[in-house]
């Protein structure tokens, strides 16, 4: 059967150059809809992708864009000759777009290619054994944060995109990177970190396309191969302005042909899929004009966040048994431990800046330190040796008494078991009180101490109201991820008056 695409055009010159291209690349049949009247008409049936020709259809590409996810909501959807512009790149793609090409990107090949691997995408992956190891038993967590991340990373194992995760150093980006290459289509070949604040231009480039000797003699199972590799690119953002130059050709290309002594001795060696680590965000370094912005584009495809395990509800005290128990079964001579409630109250009011990581290293040497001190049974408090003056992490907040008295939010309590004082809304700034340009009080002089999750809760409003109820926006001014500051707005019940 033919597969066939939908693209959203004037019906002119560039468009039926278009609908030529993608019949000569991949066989798709080409629909097109000139005007915001004839888009019904074209989605039914259901096309295997569509494609909005921004700079050539005379409409709101936002409102287009959100009519079509209504009526197809399983069909990949491309954006082309698009605005240069970061952000509303990123909000499509977060909106649920395939793929975002900029008019410096959208020629009519490059449109053509975008569309034939969205429809390819879409097609049924093959069979996998359930027995073959795809690391997700090394991926723990129960909370939110990490429930929106699996969703992530399955869909990313599913579309053959460009994928950036960023995250503080210690949360396991390298790990999130090798279980979307082992659930992906791409798990028959291998997967390669490549420090990028050392990499030089010319090793990143064969490290990318594979190229060395007699490679056109390789059987078709190998070819196969070389052409399900993966790519992480630690430290992305740390990339030289010649390596930047050579990644950004090298995404464009997707496909190179290596020249020999004998043009019929070429072989074609397919590009790795690239996964991009960062900690920091590649759009403020584009603003800064320390990372191209074309190579933004090509690389941001599809964009996973993974929060700090402070913002991990719950999720700690799961952690620390699972590395406490596989730390156990790798050391035989190691009873097995269990911790106390001291030691799991220090866990969990503990701000963990090392994150995973520090988790990881703090319950392996307090395995260590209760198997050495008369061969205990239990882990204690004093076991794990965090250290509050330690001017490199932040302090450890005293764990919270038990007590039958009020409580806000996950546990937090109350000064002297009273409620907390209520926000409330004014329009100056008498009797000494600190106010927000919305009129949101932030207490008086004389409240000098207010609970901690009452300072969040007042934060997370503060920001979202001097930002305009722009929620990716207030998520960057209090630089925590996007889906925390959801999860915070949902929590505090804080909405648009």
């Amino acid at each position: 059967m033919t597969n066939r695409v939908v693209v959203i055009g004037d019906g002119g010159e560039r468009t039926r150059a278009l609908e030529q291209k993608v019949f000569e690349t991949s066989g798709c049949t080409v629909a097109i809809a000139d005007d915001v009247a004839s888009i019904g008409s074209v989605l039914d049936p259901p096309p295997d992708a569509v494609l909005i020709d921004v700079g050539e259809f005379d409409g709101s590409p936002g409102g287009v864009f959100r009519e079509i996810q209504e009526r197809v909501p399983d069909v990949p959807i491309c954006l082309s000759n698009a605005p240069d512009d970061v952000e509303a790149a990123v909000r499509f793609v977060r909106s649920g777009a395939f793929d975002y090409l900029p008019k410096g990107a959208s020629s009519v090949l490059d449109c053509a290619s975008v569309l034939s691997r969205a429809v390819q995408a879409r097609r049924p992956r093959r069979p996998r054994s359930v027995a073959r190891k795809t690391g997700n038993d090394k991926l723990v967590g129960t909370s939110d944060a990490m429930q929106e991340v699996f969703d992530r990373i399955g869909t990313a194992a599913q579309i053959d995109m460009n994928v950036v995760v960023r995250g503080e150093s210690g949360t396991g980006k390298e790990l999130v990177a090798s279980t979307i290459h082992a659930q992906s289509g791409r798990d028959a070949g291998t997967m390669r970190v490549v420090d990028c604040t050392t990499v030089s231009p010319r090793d990143l480039e064969q490290i990318l396309l594979e190229s060395r000797p007699g490679a056109e003699q390789e059987t078709d199972a190998m070819s196969d191969q070389l052409g399900d590799r993966t790519v992480a690119l630690d430290d992305v953002g740390k990339l030289s302005v010649d390596a930047q130059a050579t990644l950004t050709r090298c995404l464009k290309e997707k496909t190179r042909r290596h020249g020999s002594s004998s043009p019929a001795e070429d072989a074609e060696t397919n590009i790795a899929r690239v996964i991009g680590l960062t900690r920091n965000r590649l759009c403020d370094a584009v603003q800064k004009e320390d990372f191209r912005k074309d190579l933004y584009f090509r690389l941001a495809q599809f964009p996973i966040d993974l929060p700090p395990l402070r913002e991990r509800e719950g999720d700690v005290l799961q952690l620390a048994r699972y590395f406490l128990d596989r730390h156990i079964e790798k050391c035989p001579s190691l009873e097995k431990a269990t911790l106390t409630q001291e030691a799991e109250a220090t866990l969990q009011s503990y701000c963990w800046p090392g994150n995973v990581r520090e988790l990881l290293n703090v319950m392996e040497r307090a395995a260590y330190a209760a198997a050495t001190s008369s061969g205990r049974t239990t882990i204690g408090a004093d076991d794990l040796m965090l250290e509050p003056n330690d001017p490199v992490h932040m302090p450890v907040l005293p764990a919270a008494p038990k007590s039958t008295g009020n409580t806000m939010g996950d546990g937090a309590m109350t000064p002297d078991d009273r409620k907390p004082p209520e926000v409330k809304a004014s329009t100056s700034g008498a009797s000494g009180e600190n106010t927000t340009p919305e009129g949101v009080s932030l207490g008086t002089e004389q409240q000098q101490i207010l609970p901690m999750e009452e300072l969040k809760r007042r934060a997370v409003e503060r920001a979202y109201r001097l930002c305009d109820g722009d929620v990716d926006h207030a998520a960057v001014e209090l630089d925590i991820g996007r889906s925390t500051m959801y999860r915070m707005l949902k929590r505090y019940d804080i909405r648009d008056d």
